[in-house]
């Protein structure tokens, strides 16, 4: 199933078979004459692609939002933030992760860190429940993608099955996403600006004449001469 900026989604069934769907209207077309005795031969195809236009149109309107590979990455990774990013918010057109476990769809939402100084191998992935509404969040899984067999650690249970399922079917997907948003996070993300920066201690004003061996009047427990009596020596010297 692709999406494209045109307000039409576009479905290739098999090796020839196309169906088109209009995106404003929700009118569904044959894309070609194996299309046409496709859609005779399945009638439910246009009530079900029609009952999912809301998805559908919110694919085309992510699929706009990345002119190419990079775009939405550098966009949204130029703007300062202390959460982690999602996969979603830096390739807007691919697909979502949807595993099924029991029966039941999940959505998985993968996030990663955006510090471009961080060395973790780490990504974090939520799990909500589809047939609830809104989707409702069952658990998250923790992944540290160093070892060959990933360091998992969920939050439930139901997320650590869910997680099987995941990773039983889309290994390779998933090492590819960290991969490729690891990359794009070290090459544009903005580093992460502190409030305060690690300025070098001043010594405190010194009202009257300390003794060289009383106490500092700072409060380190040392004395004057070893303290900021030395520390304003070093300062004018």
């Amino acid at each position: 199933m692709r999406t494209s900026s045109t307000r039409r989604v576009t479905s290739p069934i098999g090796d020839d078979i196309t169906v088109t769907c209009s995106l404003d209207a929700g009118v569904i077309a044959a894309g070609n004459t194996a299309g046409e005795i496709f859609l005779r031969r399945h009638p439910w195809l246009a009530g079900t692609l029609r009952e999912d236009l809301l998805v559908f149109r919110e694919r085309a309107q992510r699929v706009a939002a990345q002119s190419d590979r990079e775009s939405a990455a550098k966009e949204v990774l130029s703007r300062p933030a202390k959460t982690m990013v999602r996969y979603s918010d830096l390739f807007p057109a691919d697909w979502d992760l949807v595993p099924i476990e029991d029966g039941e769809e999940y959505w998985a939402v993968d996030l990663y860190c955006r510090n471009p100084d961080c060395d973790c191998a780490s990504s974090v992935i939520l799990f909500y429940r589809l047939e609830d509404d809104p989707p409702s969040l069952v658990g998250e899984v923790a992944i540290d993608y160093a070892k060959d067999e990933p360091d998992v650690k969920a939050s439930t249970p139901e997320a650590d099955d869910i997680f099987d399922s995941l990773w039983a079917a889309s290994e390779y997907t998933l090492r590819a996403r960290h991969a490729e948003a690891s990359q794009v996070v070290r090459r544009f993300a903005v580093r992460p600006i502190h409030a305060t920066a690690a300025l070098a201690p001043t010594p405190p004003a010194i009202v009257g004449r300390v003794p060289r061996n009383a106490p500092c009047p700072c409060g380190s427990g040392k004395k004057y001469k070893r303290c900021c009596l030395d520390a304003r020596t070093a300062g004018t010297a």
